[in-house]
């Protein structure tokens, strides 16, 4: 609930939609807007509703950036 420091709820959320969207060993990496659909059924119960109604505003904006980066990093020469 409110215990929990603003700043923590916001980066809790980020954080989730980044481990959605990431490829991972056990699982494949979901699409935005699979991402979105899991934060908007947590909306309430596991994340604040108003950090997911203003992320809901600027959804797009993350979708840009993690585009952005993943294309940077297929970009990148492998070491």
């Amino acid at each position: 609930g409110n215990e929990i420091p603003l700043p923590a709820r916001i980066v809790g959320l980020l954080d989730a939609y980044d481990a959605i969207r990431a490829k991972r060993t056990y699982s494949a990496a979901r699409t935005h807007d699979e991402a979105l659909a899991c934060l908007v059924s947590a909306r309430g119960t596991h994340f604040d509703p108003h950090i997911v109604d203003v992320f809901l505003k600027i959804n797009r904006d993350f979708e840009k950036i993690c585009t952005e980066l993943k294309d940077h990093e297929s970009a990148a020469p492998a070491s």
